[in-house]
Formats: C-alpha cells, sequence, structure tokens
C-alpha cells in the first residue's frame, strides 16, 4: 500500500473479520483508466462468497491511483492492470486483494490478516492468477497449453517442429516473474480452483497440470528436443501442480520449505517464515505466531530452534540442507557475537558433515 492518507475503518482483531472489495463494472462513459471499488466487512466463518488476487506487487516507484470508497488510494502499476482487466462488464466483483484488503500501516492488523491468509485464499470461491499485462508470446502459450491438456493436439504430435515456438511460450510462461515470488505459493497450492490470467487470456490451472502430468507419464517425452518438457519438474509452476496434488497428505517441516523454496523473492525477509507457516507441519505452525515486531534473525533462530528439538534427523539429509540455511540466516542476519553459541557451533558442526 503506498498512500497514506487512506483511512480504513477497524477490524475485529478478536474474530475472522476481513475487509473484501466490491469492483464496479467498466463504466463506458468513463475513460477506461478509471477503476473504482468499496470496501466491505466479512466473517470468513460466516462463509461469504469472493475470489483472492494472486499477484506480483513490483515496483513502488510505478503508481497508479483508484478510488476506493470515494477516496483516492495509491496502488502499484501491475495491481491497477489486474483491475482493469478483472472488471466485468455489467456486475460487480467481489474479490480478496491485500494491498487494498489490508491495512498495511497497521502492524497489529497486519499481524491478524497475514495469520488467516490460508484461511482466506482457502476459502475463496477460486484463486485469480495475474501473470501481467499481455505480451508478444502470452496469448500463445495460454492457447498451447490448453490445446495439449485438452487433447485438441495428438500428444504424438506436440514434438513437431510446427510447434517450437508453442513450446518457447510454454517456457517464457515457467519462466514468468509471477512464480518467482514467495508469497505466490501458499496463495496458489491451498487454493480450490486457480484460474491463471496473462492479460486477456484465461487458463484453468488444472490444465497446466494436466500437460505436466502427461509429459511425466508418456516416456517418449523424454526423448523430444524441447528442454522445457524435461525441465518441468523443476520450474516452480511443476512444483506447485505437484503440491497442490499433495496438499492434504503429509506436510513438510517449515525448514525444509524454507530450503525447497529458498530463492523465491519477497521484500521482508521475515516473509521466508510467515510466507511458508500455512504449508507447513502443525507444530512449526503453532511455534511461530505472526510476529512483525520481531527481527527476521530471531524469526530465524527459533525456526532453527524448533527444528532440532522436534524434527532433527541425524540420518537425514534434510539436516544439512536446514542447517545450512539457518547458517546462512545467522552470519547475514547478526554478527558472531549475537548468536547463541551453542545453537551457531551446532549449526557449524551439521554444515561441515
Amino acid at each position: 500500500m503506498e498512500s497514506n492518507t487512506f483511512t480504513y475503518h477497524a477490524l475485529d482483531s478478536h474474530t475472522d473479520e476481513i475487509r473484501l472489495i466490491s469492483l464496479e463494472p467498466r463504466d463506458l462513459s468513463q475513460a477506461d483508466t478509471q477503476v473504482a471499488c468499496t470496501l466491505i466487512t466479512a466473517k470468513l466463518s460466516e462463509n461469504p462468497k469472493y475470489e483472492a488476487l494472486s499477484y506480483m506487487w513490483g515496483s513502488i516507484s510505478n503508481s497508479t491511483t483508484i478510488t476506493v470508497d470515494g477516496q483516492a488510494l495509491s496502488v502499484g502499476e501491475n495491481l491497477w492492470l489486474a483491475l482493469r482487466q478483472l472488471r466485468l462488464g455489467a456486475l460487480r466483483r467481489t474479490i480478496w486483494i491485500d494491498a487494498i484488503c489490508i491495512n498495511q500501516a497497521n502492524m497489529t492488523e497486519r499481524n491478524h490478516q497475514v495469520s488467516q491468509m490460508s484461511k482466506i485464499y482457502s476459502c475463496a470461491e477460486q484463486v485469480l492468477v495475474w501473470l501481467g499485462p499481455e505480451t508478444s508470446f502470452s496469448d500463445q502459450a495460454m492457447r498451447f497449453l490448453a490445446d495439449m491438456a485438452y487433447g485438441m493436439i495428438p500428444s504424438m504430435a506436440w514434438d513437431k517442429p510446427v510447434f517450437e515456438d508453442c513450446w518457447k511460450a510454454v517456457e517464457q510462461f515457467c519462466e514468468s516473474e509471477y512464480w518467482k515470488r514467495l508469497w505466490i505459493i501458499q496463495e496458489v497450492v491451498l487454493a480450490r480452483k486457480v484460474l491463471v490470467m496473462w492479460g486477456a487470456a484465461v487458463l484453468s490451472f488444472s490444465a497446466f497440470h494436466e500437460v505436466y502430468r502427461k509429459t511425466q507419464a508418456l516416456k517418449s517425452f523424454r526423448k523430444w528436443k524441447y528442454k522445457i518438457i524435461t525441465q518441468l519438474p523443476q520450474t516452480l509452476p511443476g512444483k506447485l501442480s505437484v503440491r497442490r496434488q499433495t496438499r492434504n497428505g503429509t506436510r513438510a517441516t517449515l525448514l525444509d520449505l524454507i530450503a525447497t523454496f529458498l530463492h523465491a523473492g519477497c521484500k521482508d525477509e521475515r516473509d521466508k517464515i510467515f510466507g511458508l507457516l500455512s504449508l507447513s507441519k502443525s507444530c512449526c505452525r503453532d511455534s511461530m505466531p505472526v510476529e512483525y515486531s520481531r527481527s527476521a534473525y530471531d524469526l530465524h533462530n527459533e525456526a532453527f530452534s524448533h527444528h532440532v528439538e522436534y524434527h532433527l534427523d541425524v540420518e537425514s539429509s534434510d539436516v544439512y540442507k536446514s542447517s545450512i540455511l539457518i547458517l546462512r540466516h545467522q552470519l547475514h542476519e547478526a554478527s558472531k557475537e549475537h548468536c547463541d553459541g551453542t545453537r551457531y557451533m551446532l549449526a557449524a558442526l551439521l554444515v561441515s558433515g
């Protein structure tokens, strides 16, 4: 949230109260750049009907003004582009959007709302993934993925030279900046249904999963020359596709998740913890309440302590990636004299093997 003048009405932090926006439809009598909405207060326990937006905040240097409850509110350009595309022709659209629905300047509210984000995304009728405005290959990628998923192109024909540009477009889809954002991991994994939007093109994420499944199931894919086919399991959309299928099964430890998604981007180092908590084991979630008043160093230190006490297995390779991760953060966030001696030595011993 880039505006310092917008006035929010307080939410009840003792309940599951949230804000939603009611996005006004396109007004054909106004310029296409006009985006307006109103705020609605709702309780998750009362099962409100809404969609949730998943997007990349982008640079704060490029901002645009929208109208919320008759007040001017400055939002990032990427969000403004998404809102403009999401407007319906005649009806209002009810959506949860973090940058608008959370008073980012109020730390108490921010803590409360972030702690509910897993439920916000899992309770939404669908999560709308916004990859950004259209590009020279966006329509081609979305159309090709849909055609492959729904059998409009026979699988044995996928590697024909005529489809070379299509596979390059799919590679661009997988390399979109959106997939590099840490917060989108829980937003996509926990959603009931995911709809991917790239400009005006729309694709169900289940279609991408079907393509992923086919490329992994058919042996013929192993000999094909397009590298993106063999690399799909290593892409973040591929990893999220797998996790969506197993999200109701055994959960990983928090440190394993942090290590797996170590390179996912976030502006606040503390979100390396808070952005993955909802996907972790229940004991990890219970040990780490969302408190932005705490330092990144303290949070990672506590996460490591919990892992050592409850999940450390000296026979498992996760020992090394977890200890390397926490040691990296300890060295980065604080000098050696501020590290707990025993914990620092344990991490160093584990790293050294």
